[in-house]
Order: C-alpha cells, then structure tokens, then sequence
C-alpha cells in the first residue's frame, strides 16, 4: 500500500473522455431499439440514459486525494447510482407520456447495460495499469516465472 502522501491521483481526464463515449454508446443504442416502437419512443428511452449518464462523470469531475483504491469505490457507486437513476427516470417517463413499452424498455436497458458494461471493463483496465506500475516501482518486488518449489 502507497503511504498516504504518496498517493496517485487517478486519470480524471481520461476517465471523463471514456465515460463521454461510452454514455453516447448507451444513448445511440437506446434510442435505435426504442426507434423499433416510435420515434417518441425513441427519443424518450435516448433521454432517459442520456440524462442519467451524466451521474457517470462524477468520478471525473471531482479531485479524490485518497488514492486509486477510493477511486475506484466512488467509480462503482456512481454506475448503480447511475442505474437507479436511470431505472426511476426511465419509469417516470413511462407514465407520463404514451410510448411503446417493450421497445422503450428494451431501449432503455439495452443502453445502461452498455454503459454499465464499458465503464465496468475501462475502471478494471485503470486500476490494473495502476497496480501494475505500483508493483514495478516498489523495492524488492521481483517476479518469479515458473514454479515457486525448487527440487
């Protein structure tokens, strides 16, 4: 473990620009599925993930100085923040406005998975790269390939 000032500051930055296009990802595939019902239907499930993926770029906007260990949590508690935002708008939605439901639905699910999904896979890729560099900076932290038993 990195003494606390020695943290690293995670890639805001990047994690912003991924999450900008992993959310365009979500809001172009909810709104091709949901297009299968109506165009209102269409725009409606596009909304519904658009508006939630903006809860995604908190981990970006916001200097954690605790390190990528905390970064990491505050990644994995903005995605189902995220979801359940988009599960509550995606209902309200539904009740307010007449709309086809199972493609809105499809829509609206098919485009949080998806970002879901990549964040998911760009937080790993992040913190593995992290824990990676960490071990190699550390003293006495070698690798041994092969077996750890000797004859």
């Amino acid at each position: 473990m990195l003494a606390s000032g020695s943290a690293v500051n995670p890639p805001r930055a990047v994690y912003g620009a991924l999450m900008s296009g992993f959310v365009g990802a979500g809001v172009l595939a909810a709104y091709l599925i949901g297009g299968r019902g109506s165009a209102e239907t269409a725009n409606f499930a596009a909304l519904a993930v658009a508006i939630a993926g903006l809860i995604g770029f908190l981990p970006a906007l916001f200097r954690f100085d605790s390190g990528m260990q905390t970064w990491g949590l505050i990644v994995f508690g903005s995605s189902m923040a995220r979801m359940l935002a988009l599960l509550a708008l995606a209902f309200f939605f539904a009740q307010v406005r007449e709309i086809v439901k199972q493609p809105y639905w499809l829509g609206v699910v098919s485009g949080g998975v998806l970002i879901l999904f990549l964040e998911t896979a760009a937080a790993f890729v992040i913190l593995n790269r992290h824990e990676t560099a960490r071990a190699r900076q550390q003293p006495g932290a070698t690798r041994i390939a092969g077996s750890s038993t000797e004859s």
